[in-house]
């Protein structure tokens, strides 16, 4: 097969119709739309001309990103303003409504009993209570109490027809009397005389001084060795009622003991007590 391809000046004529000038290279289109032309490499170079203005746009969209970033970056992440929600609170309001007036009172008739003159109905009788005192009597809740009863009894028999002490006892040793304590010596036998260290005042109810204002009880006892009162007994008396009072606080009391030839002894001693209506005891030698 024979294939025949037309000659250059053929194909250049077929297409001279369409364009006069097919071959008009790009520099001439750039040099007559009055553009500046490109930089000519210089012999021997392979590199690709290169435009200013392009590098121009590269440097400044990547200043525009690089600035972009940055205020993303350092313009957001500040401390975040957290904001406090108000609650609003719900007044919630109440109305009374009065419940409507019962027909029967509305129209219940009014009677007017001003008027009339006559006699006043018999009313019904209400219990009461009791009146109320006005004034308490701080007496009326006290109760007396006879102390007497829980004191130890003495035997006084015979006490009041006693006004000295007996002196016919057996004499056990030198100045002194012999008993189921030792010898018991007196006062003027002794170098040094007991001395009271405790002396408590009896307690004296007080209706027993309104009969008797003043009374005198004579009581006598003996100091041991260890300074304590035994064998408290009544010498005399005004009144049998203070015995007891006068015999127990007597037995309360503690003495320094007394002393002969540098040792203890046992002393007998006698106190008389006066009763006044102060309720307290006088003591006297």
């Amino acid at each position: 097969m024979n294939i025949e391809y037309p000659s250059g000046n053929g194909f250049a004529a077929g297409l001279s119709g369409l364009d006069p000038e097919p071959y008009v290279t790009a520099d001439k289109r750039v040099a007559a739309a009055g553009l500046p032309g490109r930089t000519k490499s210089a012999p021997g170079s392979w590199r690709y001309p290169v435009e200013r203005r392009r590098v121009l746009r590269v440097w400044l969209a990547l200043s525009i990103s690089v600035s972009a970033h940055a205020a993303f970056f350092f313009g957001f992440n500040g401390p975040k303003v957290v904001k406090v929600a108000v609650v609003e609170k719900e007044t919630v309001e109440v109305g009374f409504v009065a419940p409507p007036v019962p027909e029967e009172l509305v129209n219940e008739e009014v009677v007017d009993m001003s008027g009339e003159t006559g006699e006043a109905l018999e009313g019904v009788d209400v219990p009461s209570l009791p009146d109320l005192p006005t004034t308490v009597n701080l007496g009326d809740f006290t109760q007396t109490f006879d102390m007497t009863s829980l004191l130890p009894r003495a035997d006084v028999k015979g006490a009041n027809n006693l006004s000295t002490i007996p002196g016919n006892f057996r004499r056990g040793g030198s100045g002194g009397t012999a008993t189921s304590m030792g010898n018991i010596f007196s006062l003027s036998d002794l170098d040094r005389a007991p001395s009271p260290t405790f002396q408590p005042a009896p307690s004296v109810p007080a209706h027993l001084l309104r009969d008797a204002p003043t009374v005198r009880v004579t009581v006598e006892f003996i100091v041991s060795v260890k300074g304590t009162v035994s064998e408290a007994r009544v010498l005399s008396s005004d009144n049998e009622a203070f015995n007891d009072i006068a015999v127990v606080a007597i037995m309360k009391w503690k003495f320094r003991p007394g002393y002969r030839r540098g040792k203890t002894v046992n002393v007998r001693m006698i106190q008389p007590m006066r009763f006044t209506a102060a309720g307290n005891a006088d003591e006297s030698r």
